[in-house]
């Protein structure tokens, strides 16, 4: 069921299973639509049923590659770096620390010069993939 509609085997094929609509939240006070309840340091791992015409249930697959923990909080810099960077409900954050860096311009007349700019950070494909220059994630 995709949006409340039941869709065919030969709708799902035509293009990747995506759950880019759906926010998560730990606050049980939120009722939006597309939003998921999760409770902070629990691993969940998402599921696909498939039913038949009838809804009868004939197949239920576990994404075990999909799992995840939740947290409220990191301690990696580069992880938090990298939600605010991707996550569009997190997107506020990282304009922030983007417009803090900006607020502390230097005349140019400073001999310290102007600050650092904030680049978007360089993660790899996947938090799996490491490569020589670049650690894994986790």
């Amino acid at each position: 069921v995709a949006d409340g509609l039941m869709q065919s085997g030969k709708d799902w094929m035509r293009r990747p299973i995506e759950f880019n609509h759906v926010k998560m939240t730990n606050n049980p006070q939120l009722e939006e639509k597309h939003m998921v309840f999760v409770q902070s340091l629990h691993k969940y791992t998402p599921f696909v049923e498939i039913f038949d015409e009838q809804q009868r249930n004939i197949r239920w697959q576990r994404l075990d590659i999909a799992s995840f923990i939740t947290v409220t909080a990191y301690q990696n810099n580069a992880v938090s770096q990298l939600k605010k960077y991707y996550n569009k409900y997190a997107k506020g954050q990282y304009n922030k620390s983007v417009e803090q860096q900006a607020s502390l311009k230097r005349p140019p007349s400073s001999p310290l010069g102007p600050p650092p700019q904030v680049p978007p950070p360089s993660f790899p494909a996947t938090p799996y993939q490491a490569s020589p220059t670049q650690p894994s994630l986790f």
